[in-house]
């Protein structure tokens, strides 16, 4: 069956999404296939009264209109949706269609979660249907047990897998969308580009607003200022970073909030907090009284410590390698990349080292 794209009406969900408005973008790109190869495919539709609804392909009947005019005949398939497919057929093409799209997909993963609270009753029987009643509903609060959850909306999408969409990135994008400071969650990139995270754009890629989602909202804004002032500009591990930032010492949070350190040495100023912190505990006696530190036989310990361990260095570095030169004559590449990620990770170890070391030589040379 034909008919004309403007006796085509949108799916009455479709408001919910961008207001209703198309992403210009995309149709252009329809458009620029349609040009070139031509259309040889059908619409999907349903009937409502008199009227016929798309289920999906709002993008496709635009740039058909502005290709062909409103009076282009498409082939439709009806199908005898109820309100729940309508929806779900809707929202999955937008899922699989838009991955890269940051705001389209954040707003169809709030649009699902609207939809369920809506439902109580289909919320109801999701569950019941995969039996998480009992103990998985256990760690809700009382007053979220009639709220949708991010495995709600994952199962609603696919009953038998997580294929439309992860629960991670359903739950990512729940948390922004719920406690990610709006003005911040404006400033996210709409388009996102794995290969160009890290360039220094100036906008909060998708990655940091997941990761300062789980910050209190009054301190995201000045976080999010040290994320992109920071030299560490890798997503992944700025994730680490603001773990750790997590567990770290108020007065470190506040020197990075301040700009007095950079995010990147976090882990270093924890370590130099918590040493000063034993340091302070040793010079204290039970009556108040200094305790006398032996320093002399402290540094023959050190020294004879040092001794040692240059031994051990430079055995390793004769395995290493002797294991260099006989790995010519190896012919599986496994063994190959685990000796290559040994190295690395013992590079690793060494730099940080390294700049433990050259940080006390300064304290040491300024008088610290």
């Amino acid at each position: 069956m034909k008919l004309k794209l403007s006796q085509l009406k949108p799916n009455p969900f479709k408001k919910q999404i961008s207001k209703g408005e198309l992403n210009k973008e995309q149709v252009d790109k329809i458009k620029a296939n349609i040009k070139e190869l031509g259309f040889f495919g059908s619409l999907p539709v349903f009937k409502k009264g008199d009227d016929f609804h798309l289920i999906a392909g709002h993008h496709r009947v635009q740039a058909l209109k502005e290709v062909y005019g409103k009076d282009f005949q498409v082939e439709i398939v009806i199908s005898n949706y109820n309100e729940d497919q309508v929806f779900r057929g809707m929202v999955i093409e937008n899922l699989t269609q838009r991955t890269n799209d940051f705001m389209e997909l954040n707003q169809n993963v709030v649009a699902i979660e609207n939809y369920l609270n809506g439902n109580k009753e289909l919320l109801t029987t999701l569950r019941d249907s995969r039996e998480v009643q009992g103990n998985k509903l256990k760690h809700l609060h009382k007053q979220d047990l009639d709220k949708a959850t991010s495995s709600d909306i994952s199962f609603w999408l696919d009953k038998k897998s997580a294929k439309v969409l992860s629960h991670d990135v359903i739950n990512n994008h729940l948390n922004a969308h719920h406690k990610l400071d709006p003005d911040l969650l404006k400033d996210v990139e709409k388009k996102h580009n794995k290969e160009n995270h890290g360039q220094g754009d100036e906008s909060l890629n998708q990655t940091q607003a997941f990761i300062l989602s789980g910050l209190d909202r009054e301190e995201q804004k000045e976080v999010a200022k040290v994320l992109k002032e920071t030299r560490e500009q890798r997503v992944r591990a700025q994730g680490k970073l603001i773990s750790q930032y997590k567990k770290a010492p108020e007065e470190v949070k506040q020197r990075i909030k301040k700009g007095l350190i950079d995010l990147a040495d976090i882990n270093l100023e924890i370590f130099k907090d918590d040493q000063t912190k034993k340091y302070k505990e040793i010079q204290k006696e039970k009556d108040g009284k200094l305790r006398i530190i032996k320093t002399g036989e402290i540094l023959d310990n050190v020294k004879e410590e040092v001794i040692n361990t240059t031994k051990a260095l430079d055995k390793f570095l004769y395995k290493v390698k002797a294991i260099n030169f006989a790995r010519l004559s190896w012919e599986d590449k496994k063994q190959e990349n685990e000796f290559k990620n040994l190295i690395i990770n013992c590079k690793k170890k060494s730099l940080l080292w390294t700049k433990i070391l050259e940080r006390i030589e300064e304290e040491i040379e300024d008088g610290v």
